[in-house]
C-alpha cells in the first residue's frame, strides 16, 4: 500500500512539473509583414509565422511552408539592428 502511494505521489509530481515547465521569460514578438497567398481572397491574410524569444536567443516558427522569407530586426526607433 506504501509502495502504490509512493509511486502515485511521485506521478503527481512529474505531471505538476511539466504543467510548469516554461519559462517567464519568454515572450511573444510583434510581426509586420505582408503575406498573400496565390487565390486567396482574404483582406488581411494572417502571417504563418510566429516568433518568440528567450533571453538573447530568437525562435522563429514557419506554421506552413512560405518559401523565402526575409527577417529584419528593428530597435524601438526602428533602425534595423541585423538581417
Amino acid at each position: 500500500m506504501k509502495s502504490r502511494l509512493f509511486v502515485l505521489l511521485l506521478t503527481a509530481l512529474f505531471i505538476v512539473g511539466n504543467v510548469f515547465a516554461g519559462t517567464p521569460l519568454e515572450d511573444e514578438l510583434v510581426l509586420k509583414g505582408e503575406f498573400s497567398q496565390i487565390g486567396g481572397r482574404s483582406v488581411k491574410p494572417e502571417l504563418p509565422i510566429s516568433a518568440t524569444f528567450e533571453g538573447n536567443v530568437l525562435y522563429v516558427e514557419f506554421t506552413t511552408p512560405v518559401g523565402n522569407v526575409d527577417i529584419a530586426i528593428k530597435d524601438a526607433t526602428q533602425n534595423v539592428v541585423y538581417t
